[in-house]
């Protein structure tokens, strides 16, 4: 897991030093990738290269774009158009996603890119939270920035991995918990790949991100389990003591014409 950890590093190292377009350092991050797993597979260290190898396929479809189109996107419609799309995927899930979108925003983004971020954020935030609760969306301009934040009232992230948070391949939880799970399930967060993506894009792209959370206090810890429904928490007696208690908030800031 040493190796594994070396390779998360090294992400974080090209990202954070703004040179994502440069094919060479990806390609010998990839390189480097498939060696491991080779090496794995020949010392006998199944588990470990089974992660690998999925480690390599993700940084594959993370950094392997179509040609870029860019064009002005109406921001209100268009995420009024993704949070539909994601209610309809939630399957059985019991959650209020409460929208506040100022019209008449306008800006300038391949459309298959923005998607790819604003679907991972949502889908983020619907992971991280239990039944019965609800997540925020709001778009608005200001000081010449557009800004889309996502915020959910739901279990937070501890300060251990927040220092992780756009590592793409950690885990919040056990991975037992979510292998079985679907996408929008409550706990199915997978590799965090959505918010690699998140970063790799700002990155390249040139709009900022941030982010805040403040974990459960009642599940401190990663280990701590949560039934998924507010009404089904012995630490609470209504609602509103659940989302006064955790929760987590994704910013992306876009600079505007103006």
């Amino acid at each position: 897991m040493d190796r594994l950890l070396d390779l998360q590093v090294k992400i974080d190292d090209i990202l954070n030093q703004r040179s994502i377009e440069e094919k060479g350092k990806i390609l010998a991050l990839i390189e480097d990738a498939a060696n491991f797993v080779e090496e794995l597979k020949e010392e006998g260290h199944t588990q470990d290269g089974k992660l690998l190898e999925h480690v390599y396929k993700r940084i594959e479809s993370l950094f392997i774009t179509e040609e870029v189109r860019m064009e002005e996107i109406s921001l209100d419609e268009f995420l009024d158009d993704l949070c539909n799309e994601a209610i309809s995927s939630m399957w059985e899930r019991d959650l209020t996603i409460i929208r506040s979108f100022e019209k008449d925003l306008i800006i300038t983004m391949d459309r298959a890119i923005l998607r790819k971020v604003c679907i991972g954020l949502l889908r983020n935030a619907i992971e991280n939270t239990p039944d019965e609760g609800k997540i925020e969306i709001t778009a608005q301009s200001g000081d010449s920035v557009i800004q889309v934040n996502v915020h959910d009232y739901g279990v937070g992230i501890t300060e251990e991995n927040q220092k992780m948070i756009f590592g793409g391949f950690f885990h919040t939880q056990d991975t037992d918990l979510y292998s079985s799970k679907r996408h929008y399930e409550f706990n199915a967060g997978g590799s965090g790949s959505d918010l690699l993506r998140l970063k790799s894009f700002s990155e390249r792209f040139g709009f900022s991100v941030d982010f805040g959370s403040t974990r459960c206090r009642f599940i401190p810890t990663d280990g701590d389990r949560y039934p998924g429904r507010i009404s089904a928490c012995h630490f609470i007696t209504n609602k509103s003591e659940c989302f006064s208690s955790g929760g987590s908030t994704f910013s992306i800031k876009f600079a505007t014409n103006i």
